[in-house]
This record gives C-alpha cells, sequence and structure tokens, in this order.
C-alpha cells in the first residue's frame, strides 16, 4: 500500500513539466524531427518504389497530373499501407527513443538512434495500436445506438490502452518487453495517466489545427509555387528511382511557399514531440522511482 501512494502521479506536476521539456529543449526537438525525417522519407519512398507499392499514391496525385500507373491488386495496397505503417513507427522511434533516454537517463537528446532499442520502442507501439485500431474499427462500423451497447467494451479497452502506453517507454529503459511490469507500475495511476494525456494532447490539438490553417493558407495565396507532383511528371516519379525523387525534392523544395509549409510542420512536430513523447517519459520516471 505504501509502495502505491508513493507511486501515484501528481497529475499538474507531470503536465508542467512536460511544458518546462518541450519549451527549453525545443531546439534540440526540432533539430531530432528534421533529422529523422531526412532518413525516414526518402527512404519510404524507395522501399515504395522497389516493391511497386508507390502506385497507391497515384489516387491522390493532384488533378491534371497525367499517370498511367494503376493499382495492380489489393495485395499491393496493403503493402504499401505496411510499409507507410512501419515508416510512420521508425519515424516515431527516432524521435522518442532519445526523448526517453534523455528523461531517464540524462543522456544528450539530439543523439538519433538506430538500433535495437529503436527496433524495441516499435514493437511495443503494436500493442496500443491495435487498442486503438480495435475502437476505430468499432465506431466506423456501428452506427450509434449500435455503439452504446459497445461502450464497456470501448472503456475497457481504452483503459488498457491507456495502461499500456508505458510499455515503449519501458522497453527503451530496460531493453525488455514486460506487460506485468509496466501494468503494476501504472496501477491506481490509469486516469492520472488519460488526464494527463488530455492536458498534454489538448494544446497539441490548438498548435496542430493553428498550423495546418497556416499551411493552407500558405498553400493557397499562390499555386504555381507549391504544387509538388506538377514538375517532374508523376508516372515518372512512380515509375522512378532514387534521380527521380532527388529531382523532386530540388524542384519542391525550392518553391518558397513549400519551405515555408514545411517549417511550419516541423516547429509543430516539434512542440508535438515535446508535449506527447515528453509526458509519458516523464510519468514513467516518477513511476519507475516510486
Amino acid at each position: 500500500m505504501e509502495r502505491n501512494m508513493r507511486s501515484r502521479l501528481f497529475v499538474i506536476q507531470t503536465v508542467t513539466d512536460a511544458f518546462t521539456f518541450a519549451f527549453r529543449k525545443f531546439p534540440s526537438l526540432f533539430v531530432l524531427t528534421l533529422v529523422a525525417s531526412v532518413l525516414v522519407e526518402p527512404l519510404m519512398f524507395l522501399v515504395l518504389q522497389a516493391t511497386g507499392s508507390f502506385a497507391v499514391f497515384s489516387l491522390f496525385a493532384q488533378s491534371g497530373v497525367s499517370t498511367d500507373y494503376t493499382i495492380a491488386s489489393i495485395l499491393n495496397i496493403l503493402l504499401g499501407v505496411l510499409i507507410i505503417l512501419v515508416a510512420v513507427l521508425l519515424f516515431f522511434a527516432l524521435i522518442a527513443v532519445p526523448i526517453i533516454r534523455h528523461v531517464t537517463h540524462g543522456e544528450r537528446l539530439w543523439l538519433v538512434r538506430i538500433n535495437t532499442t529503436t527496433l524495441g520502442y516499435m514493437l511495443g507501439q503494436l500493442p496500443v495500436i491495435l487498442i486503438l485500431a480495435g475502437i476505430a474499427f468499432i465506431v466506423f462500423m456501428e452506427s450509434g445506438a449500435v455503439i452504446l451497447l459497445w461502450s464497456p467494451v470501448i472503456i475497457a479497452l481504452g483503459y488498457v490502452g491507456v495502461r499500456l502506453s508505458i510499455v515503449p517507454i519501458d522497453v527503451v529503459v530496460s531493453g525488455s518487453l514486460n506487460f506485468g511490469k509496466c501494468l503494476a507500475l501504472s496501477k491506481h495511476n490509469g486516469f492520472r495517466l488519460l488526464v494527463i494525456m488530455l492536458l498534454t494532447g489538448l494544446p497539441v490539438l490548438i498548435v496542430g489545427l493553428i498550423s495546418m490553417e497556416t499551411v493552407l493558407g500558405l498553400y493557397g495565396t499562390d499555386d504555381g509555387s507549391v504544387i509538388v507532383v506538377s514538375e517532374p511528371d508523376s508516372s515518372q516519379i512512380f515509375h522512378g528511382g532514387p534521380r527521380q525523387i532527388l529531382e523532386l525534392y530540388i524542384y519542391t523544395y525550392s518553391r518558397p511557399a513549400f519551405v515555408a509549409a514545411n517549417g511550419i510542420v516541423f516547429l509543430f512536430m516539434a512542440f508535438a514531440a515535446g508535449m506527447m513523447l515528453g509526458a509519458p517519459a516523464i510519468a514513467y520516471r516518477k513511476l519507475a522511482r516510486g
């Protein structure tokens, strides 16, 4: 009982620590997000091209851009989705691992790590992703009345998801996947963890909406300066290789409005990383120290 009392989280203090971390370490967080993007995005494009799954993106090509690349099969679509999911997990891992190691071990924040710890963090995210996918499936597949019947299941899944939110952090800290340990650490703190997530997530949502509005405004002021796939032709990109991807980057980043829009996106991502990844790491440190 004494152990549980000592390990209970103080919500306001944890949220305050997360804000302090996000603003104090903002330059390093910005560098982390930028480096992670530079490493992951071209790699994702190359893998999509090598597997032929880049055809999925032809569905989202801008109007007026001709492309003769068609989707071959549903398996190709699923493969493309899987590649994108892995790339997203890798992107977040490259940001999260330095943040967690900095918060829990005091290591340098700007060091990008690609090792077994990075892979462990990605695997540790899967239970939470599956739970969120299950909740989303129920919400989108059922009607409003039926969702009420499913509400106990949704609440139970959400509670377990919150309790398991520290699993990826524990993987980075301990190097092993131990669900029992994480459930024990978060015991009596499930609601507090949820409140912390909400209080840190709400500012991120507000800043994200403002950033999105600003980016859309930049895109709307000068269409000619921000069209991404007008030159080179999108069909060449889908069929091409590293050279075509390089040409695409050179073309798009020569447009001032596009550079400004991406700058805003990276600024937002740095803030979001500090809040949404820093808060769980800070909470874990408090729980682990008891």
